[in-house]
């Protein structure tokens, strides 16, 4: 079968979208295993209803789904496939590999088929036993429920508030400084085989956390040991499955974090409530009123639709723009060879103009296709006010090439990447969690002068957009375009005209180390981008340096007194 540059493969019809557009691609199944339902594919819940698993598995048998191309085309929670993630097409073919019956799990042949594990990010510590959730980010408001020491919750953090994602209503963090009631908790994870290192997490190497992970992941801890990894580099702790004489599946942790055992208090029971606990459809509606109350007025169009999500990690679009002529294209190619930079990114381009460049074929762990660079209409480059590039005009072009690409909409940060910057895309998911539901954001990353009008502001090497901001600037990109820009450099314009649409610049000054603003120390374990390497050996050894550093905790930061919020993010998918 083919359609429009598309290639179907054996008898599983393996659909892959055009060179380009890497991390997209479909898998449709066996052709006798579609269920249709007049002409149209139906479902994974029209398919199965509230079936259980077994009986969903005993469905697909009996059709006889195969699921061998999930050892090349992943299923959403394993480690990216040789050829790329399968996307949901609503065939049979998906729901019985992908979906709820997980038949990948019996057929992946990945050294690292990963399984997600649990999403919570805050445990319960308060020292009086429990917690309030209360309808919203106040004291004084109504109460919803309580939650008791120990117990993990998911939830994104509101400066000394948590906003939950799993249920409706708020949680104060603690009631001052040392009295935490709540403490963020690693993410993790379990792999088949292989090491936690590969897929970019690390080894969990104490018992308390070992057995954290095993209580994350609903797994009993009895199923879970510390051993020899068997690499010389001491315990690590692994999962024995039914059966199995030794534990072999590794445990994996997002962080290098202790996690410190938690007990209950002795004797300690949760608070009688004052008033009786809502229902669940009462505190939806308690909160929904108090979240439409903090929506802006005067908004110009709703707000975009929710983004879906594998795991808890932001989803990072990163774009760089190259010269056809000069040093940019070699650098950019090794990069691309080797996977990294802004090709680790979860999604990721390239511009140029007047023509375009074919870069070479990214590695087959991100796709295996050829990368070219998309076109934009040029413009001249004059010298600005601070004797940088004045290049605002050819950056107008560049970002209205990015509008017509789309990419923008699936990702919830866009990233203008120079590309003699070297960036490390997982420390930058890190940094930019905490504010993953703040609304129309972008981060101010240089403080060089403070106290000067201009300052904090961007600084073009690496360049951070939420979503909504990109959104407010393509809807009023013509006001911006009556500043007077002519002089400026393109960073100072996007600075200048976000902050005049009233989106947050977020003083964020641990994300770049620009030699342009304060300096770039590659080794420091913090930054998730260093400025300016202009050639493959200066930019490899910085890269390397970074790479191997111990990482440095991250403190995000605080939201701001009467910040209007986004909508609340989409549930994380499990």
């Amino acid at each position: 079968a083919q359609t429009s540059g598309m290639a179907a493969e054996d008898k599983n019809i393996v659909l892959a979208d055009e060179a380009g557009s890497h991390g997209s691609q479909r898998v449709s199944g066996q052709q006798d295993g579609y269920a249709q339902q007049d002409g149209k594919v139906m479902s994974d819940s029209s398919l199965f209803g509230d079936q259980g698993q077994a009986a969903l598995r005993d469905k697909c048998h009996k059709a006889q789904i195969t699921c061998e191309w999930t050892s090349q085309w992943s299923c959403p929670t394993q480690v990216h496939g040789v050829k790329g993630f399968a996307n949901d097409d609503g065939s049979l073919a998906f729901s019985c590999c992908c979906g709820k019956a997980e038949l990948w799990k019996h057929f992946a042949t990945s050294t690292t088929t990963m399984v997600i594990g649990s999403e919570a990010d805050w445990r319960v510590v308060a020292g009086s036993g429990a917690v309030q959730i209360m309808a919203e980010a106040s004291d004084t408001a109504q109460v919803l429920g309580r939650r008791s020491r120990c117990q993990v919750l998911r939830a994104s953090r509101r400066g000394n508030w948590l906003r939950l994602s799993e249920e409706p209503g708020f949680i104060r963090v603690g009631v001052g400084v040392g009295e935490d009631d709540m403490k963020m908790v690693p993410t993790f994870l379990k792999i088949q085989q292989g090491d936690c290192n590969i897929v970019g997490w690390y080894n969990i190497r104490e018992f308390h956390s070992c057995t954290a992970a095993a209580a994350a992941l609903n797994l009993a801890e009895t199923s879970v040991v510390m051993r020899d990894d068997h690499k010389g580099r001491g315990l690590a702790c692994f999962w024995r499955g039914d059966g199995e004489e030794e534990a072999r599946q590794p445990m994996c942790s997002s962080s290098q974090e202790v996690v410190n055992k938690c007990t209950p208090l002795e004797g300690s029971a949760v608070p009688p409530m004052t008033s009786p606990e809502l229902t669940v459809a009462e505190a939806v509606a308690a909160t929904t009123k108090v979240l439409e109350s903090t929506v802006p007025a005067t908004t110009s169009a709703p707000y975009l639709p929710y983004l879906e999500r594998t795991g808890k990690s932001p989803i990072l679009y990163c774009y760089s723009v190259i010269r056809v002529e000069g040093y940019e294209k070699p650098l950019m190619q090794e990069q691309l060879k080797k996977g990294v930079g802004i090709f680790a990114c979860d999604k990721f381009d390239l511009y140029s103009s007047p023509t375009s460049v074919l870069l070479g074929t990214a590695p087959l762990p991100i796709g295996g296709f050829d990368v070219k660079s998309i076109t934009f209409q040029n413009a001249a480059v004059t010298v600005s006010k601070d004797n940088t590039a004045g290049n605002t005009e050819l950056f107008m072009n560049v970002w209205e090439a990015v509008r017509l690409r789309g990419i923008w909409r699936e990702a919830d940060f866009t990233m203008k990447v120079d590309p003699d910057a070297v960036i490390m895309p997982d420390r930058l998911k890190a940094h930019l969690r905490p504010y993953i539901d703040w609304g129309a954001t972008y981060i101010k990353n240089c403080n060089k002068v403070p106290g000067d009008p201009d300052f904090p502001m961007m600084f073009g090497a690496l360049e951070v957009f939420s979503r909504d901001a990109l959104d407010t600037y393509y809807k009023n990109v013509e006001t911006c375009k009556q500043l007077p820009w002519q002089p400026w450099g393109e960073d100072f314009f996007m600075t200048k005209c976000l902050d005049s649409l009233g989106v947050y610049g977020l003083g964020d000054f641990q994300v770049l180390g620009d030699n342009l603003c304060l300096g770039a120390v590659c080794g420091d374990g913090l930054m998730a981008g260093y400025h300016p390497f202009k050639t493959i050996a200066t930019w490899f050894d910085c890269w390397g340096q970074a790479s191997v550093a111990m990482a440095q905790p991250v403190h995000p930061v605080l939201m701001p007194q009467g910040l209007v919020l986004g909508p609340p993010s989409a549930p994380w998918k499990k």
